[in-house]
């Protein structure tokens, strides 16, 4: 049962991959950048549920429940106070994190908003493989299987396919949790106090409009001029323009003419 779980997850997440690639080359990047760190933090729940599991089958085994149910939820609260601190560090530093794997200012761009989204699933994902391997300890292999295939299959992977693509999230939407984030702010509390806010000052806006708005994650352009990779915005902004006037100017010795 725990091999098929683990066959589950390989095939969602591979799928999910393959949705990044998908989304183009610097989504796919990103997302595979960010699933580095996340899963080299997650090799620490990993620890902790192996050695919760031997810890509730050895309760399990002697009939002793209450230190059985004492040894699970003490795996649980330890992967929090773990993960929960990693995911501080993710949500403080992103683009430090990120600059780690790379050197290339766009991908670093595009990798750090993803980091700091994986924080936020940091304590769910560790939590429910510690749980999962609890169960296992007491003797319970199939349920945990289960849950694996509805999550993955009936929620994550659909889930991360209408946040990536029919919503436009991109690679923000395969990460997740974003959807969380943004009813926070533009449906939730701070709306309305910005909605407050701006019709007192005459603007004529309305939840709805924050409700609807959604913001798309485009890829940069670039060209090269002197040696160096030059990385703008798309349109619609300026960045275009800039790099059309390096490329003409790329033709000139600017020292030269003073």
């Amino acid at each position: 049962a725990a091999g098929t779980s683990y066959g589950i997850e390989s095939v969602a997440f591979g799928t999910i991959s393959f949705f990044a690639g998908i989304l183009g080359a610097m989504a796919l990047a990103a997302y595979t950048m960010q699933h580095i760190v996340f899963a080299l933090i997650f090799m620490i729940a990993l620890g902790i549920a192996s050695a919760t599991s031997v810890r509730v089958g050895i309760a399990h085994g002697r009939e002793d429940m209450p230190d059985r149910a004492l040894a699970g939820w003490t795996g649980l609260a330890l992967v929090v106070f773990a993960l929960g601190s990693c995911g501080i560090g993710l949500l403080l530093w992103p683009t430090p994190i990120a600059a780690l794997l790379t050197t290339d200012p766009a991908l670093i761009a595009a990798t750090a908003p993803l980091i700091v989204l994986s924080a936020y699933a940091l304590i769910a994902d560790g939590g429910q493989v510690v749980m999962a391997s609890a169960l296992r300890g007491a003797g319970e292999t199939w349920v945990p299987t289960a849950m694996h295939i509805v999550s993955y299959f009936g929620v994550m992977i659909p889930g991360c396919w209408i946040l990536a693509f029919p919503m436009g999230y991109g690679a923000a939407g395969l990460v997740g949790g974003i959807i969380a984030a943004r009813d926070l702010f533009y449906k939730g509390e701070i709306a309305e106090e910005m909605v407050a806010f701006l019709n007192e000052n005459d603007a004529p806006y309305n939840l709805a409009d924050f409700a609807e708005f959604y913001a798309r994650i485009e890829e940069q352009v670039s060209v090269s001029y002197r040696g160096y990779d030059v990385y703008k915005q798309p349109f619609n902004s300026q960045g275009p323009m800039l790099l059309q006037t390096l490329n003409i100017l790329e033709n000139y010795d600017l020292k030269a003419m003073g």
